[in-house]
């Protein structure tokens, strides 16, 4: 069987849709299903993510109970160690205490800055734990409405489709497990 839009190519496949003969070139896969071109762009039109403020509210919420952190964990290294010269009598606990909050706030500060740019999910909420951690009144909040926002960020790297037999690859890979067909992507000069 040879391809509907390209006569000379042989068919490695058939659109559900439609039922044209697709070669390896005009070929798409989406969700594991074979499309044509004039069908493909029907079955991979995204639905269109409605953004809200949600992530840029949770990492505010985050930022500023990372900061109030991390200014009660060094009043609390130094109230603790504010005591004589040779250190003897110094409060371990509560240095220890403002040590730990300081590096909870430092965590929730940068963690929660993923959440303007909606780009890392994980870390994004990574920062909204540690901001709990740092300072729970602001920080619960913060991790809430950055869960709640989860279809807003963007998904990570698709994994290679082979256009032979629709096998989905590991990133990265050059060729396809399933059949050995080299799959599309950037080509390294080695």
């Amino acid at each position: 069987m040879k391809c509907a839009a390209h006569p000379d190519a042989d068919a490695v496949g058939v659109c559900v849709n439609c039922g044209r003969a697709v070669c390896s070139r005009c070929r798409t896969v989406v969700s594991g299903k074979t499309y044509c071109p004039a069908c493909a762009p029907r079955a991979s039109d995204p639905v269109k993510k409605q953004e809200t403020g949600k992530p840029v509210a949770g990492g505010i919420l985050g930022i500023i109970a990372g900061v109030l952190g991390l200014a009660l964990g060094a009043i609390l290294i130094a109230g603790g160690s504010a005591t004589d010269y040779y250190w003897e009598s110094v409060d371990w606990s509560t240095v220890g205490l403002g040590i730990a909050l300081v590096i909870f706030s430092i965590l929730a500060i940068i963690g929660s800055s993923f959440a303007f740019g909606r780009k890392n999910f994980t870390l994004s909420v990574a920062g909204g734990v540690c901001a709990v951690l740092a300072l729970w009144p602001l920080g619960i909040p913060s991790l809430i409405l950055i869960a709640m926002s989860r279809n807003e960020f963007q998904a990570a790297a698709a994994r290679p489709i082979c256009p032979s037999c629709g096998q989905a690859n590991p990133t990265g890979a050059r060729f396809c497990l399933n059949c050995g067909h080299e799959l599309p992507g950037p080509k390294s000069n080695a």
